[in-house]
């Protein structure tokens, strides 16, 4: 007989609590399942958000890094533009830039010294000036790098430094040995010229290298030769008179278009000594002496001519030895075929004089 509990049949009512309670196992199961996958989809979401968080943060430092590397770049294109005449100056040559740079590494190094630099320049690019408004641009920086160091404003180690990286950085040719100027023809050799953009391109590589320590200057010593040095020696009042005629003794070093000796020639690294326009077609040789008056006994060499057609038409002698082979103090003597002699005083024969 079928037990009654509450109107209903006890066999009824335990099926249905059974029903019931596997009802409520299953949404319970159903809901851990639910919660497990709404987990995985929030951690999901915060992997990616952490994901997104990174790569905005990277590309925020990358924006960083390039803006300022932006930044150091029309810093550095500012400051030598400055140093080098203003806006207004499309052209620059290698003298100038070495001593535009020699001026930005100092204001890096100690901008007080930068500024006395510049002072010494400025003084100095006066005092070196021949009657005929020459001045190596070049003498004129190394004098003042030596004044700045003389003052106290920078030490002799970064002085040398800074020198080897504006002379190895101001370089627009293949001659990394010399630093030329924008005087002469289109034929000479001895011009080395640039646009302002290219020149500042090609320097601040080159900058970024030193400062990166990837491709560091050797140190230049600030009594190098100069090889665009000018040297002032010869008889005051001597030179050539304006009809072409010459007079007889030692003459006045002219600068550009005048007399030139290269102590290093690009074609077969020896000397070439120019002589000036006016005596061509005039001379009969030309000869290096180790004292006057000329004799056979002062003979060092005679050059070989080698054509009066470029830098200017300036007759050409070409030697068998560099510069610096014919010691200091030589001479050179141009005989002319009327039995005049006209001669001008080296120095050095391993620095440039004209």
């Amino acid at each position: 007989m079928l037990g009654i509990q509450g109107g209903m049949p006890v066999a009824l009512i335990n099926q249905n609590k059974r029903t019931k309670n596997t009802q409520d196992k299953d949404h319970i199961e159903l809901s851990e399942g639910h919660l497990m996958e709404v987990s995985s989809s929030i951690d999901t979401l915060d992997k990616t958000q952490q994901a997104v968080s990174t790569q905005e943060k990277a590309t925020a430092e990358n924006a960083d890094s390039t803006e300022a590397t932006n930044d150091t770049a029309d810093s550095f294109a500012e400051f030598m533009r400055g140093a080098l005449g203003g806006s207004g100056v499309t052209q620059v040559n290698e003298e100038e830039l070495f001593a535009g740079l020699i001026q930005q590494r100092l204001e890096v190094e100690n901008p007080e010294a930068a500024a006395y630099y510049a002072e010494q320049k400025a003084q100095f690019m006066t005092t070196l000036r021949q009657s005929n408004g020459y001045v190596s641009v070049e003498e004129a920086a190394v004098e003042a790098l030596k004044a700045t160091v003389e003052a106290g404003k920078i030490d002799l180690e970064s002085a040398e430094r800074i020198n080897g990286e504006a002379f190895a950085a101001a370089q627009l040719d293949d001659n990394l040995d010399a630093l030329y100027d924008s005087d002469g023809s289109a034929e000479d050799s001895t011009v080395a010229v640039a646009s302002m953009e290219a020149a500042l391109l090609s320097m601040r590589t080159m900058v970024d290298a030193y400062d990166s320590g990837e491709a560091p200057a050797a140190s230049r010593a600030l009594d190098a030769a100069i090889t665009t040095t000018v040297a002032s020696s010869g008889a005051a009042g001597a030179g050539h008179s304006g009809d072409g005629s010459s007079i007889e003794g030692a003459q006045e070093l002219d600068g550009p278009q005048g007399f030139l000796w290269k102590p290093v020639s690009e074609g077969d690294g020896n000397l070439v000594v120019l002589l000036p326009t006016d005596l061509r077609g005039m001379l009969d040789r030309v000869e290096i002496h180790s004292e006057l008056p000329a004799s056979a006994d002062t003979l060092l060499e005679e050059g070989r001519f080698s054509g009066d057609e470029h830098n200017g038409a300036r007759p050409h002698y070409r030697f068998d030895q560099p510069g610096s082979g014919y010691g200091s103090d030589v001479h050179v003597v141009a005989y002319k075929t009327d039995g005049t002699q006209i001669t001008w005083d080296i120095t050095n024969g391993a620095d440039r004089h004209d």
